[in-house]
């Protein structure tokens, strides 16, 4: 099994994806001596992230990569993931993480387009859920998925009430139209962080929207919520 860890950079990457990335390489390394993995580090520089992608996907080619990890170079991450990623044996699976667009909501979506999240119940039995769409922040996938769908691959634009479309919903469109299944790990999304001005988390932002609740109910008089809405 060869792996092509893809990362797209715009700015310097982040302190602790570094660190996560060291780490996770020599953990795999380790773990890989049992058994034949190999994997090696590609990294595409520029602005246009759709462009970066495109450019990662063909040189993951040329090496003769059978799968790429895609992680953004503002992630952190624990260093089993890639061994984690491995064991599920989906096609395309990945991790659920906040935003930093300031919403404090997943990136993931469930089968319907709404918001994914993942939870407590769900983190503690290392749930892996069927999804419609993800962030490309930490996703392992089938290099092959690429010859199975339209091209271009990656690209931005506006959906039909003019709202932005980022290059991984773009792919992950894609994806759906032509079948392929997307998964959450839910136990490896509890795991990690987006950087912003903090690390974001999913028990961070659970507890920012209680305190929310709290706030408008002693506004409002409703009552205050006390978990996150069912997925």
């Amino acid at each position: 099994m060869k792996i092509a860890i893809c990362t797209p950079v715009h700015g310097d990457p982040k302190l602790v994806y570094t660190r996560s990335l060291v780490h996770m390489c020599v953990a795999t390394e380790r773990a890989g001596k049992a058994w034949p993995l190999m994997f090696e580090y590609l990294t595409a520089s520029g602005p246009n992230l759709a462009a970066a992608r495109t450019d990662l996907v063909k040189a993951a080619r040329q090496i003769g990569a059978e799968w790429i990890l895609w992680i953004d170079a503002d992630q952190m991450f624990p260093q089993d993931t890639m061994l984690r990623l491995i064991a599920r044996k989906e096609r395309v699976v990945g991790a659920n993480y906040i935003a930093r667009d300031g919403s404090r909501l997943p990136t993931a979506r469930d089968l319907a387009s709404r918001p994914l999240a993942t939870t407590p119940d769900k983190a503690g039995t290392h749930l892996v859920e069927p999804c419609g769409a993800l962030g490309l922040g930490l996703v392992l996938m089938d290099i092959k998925v690429f010859d199975e769908i339209e091209a271009p691959w990656f690209d931005t634009g506006w959906d039909a009430a003019g709202a932005p479309v980022s290059e991984s919903a773009f792919f992950f469109a894609r994806l759906r139209a032509a079948n392929i299944p997307v998964h959450v790990d839910h136990g490896l999304s509890a795991k990690t962080g987006h950087v912003a001005e903090q690390v974001l988390t999913h028990e961070g932002a659970l507890q920012e929207r209680i305190r929310e609740g709290a706030v408008r109910s002693r506004v409002t008089g409703a009552a205050a919520p006390t978990q996150d809405p069912p997925a």
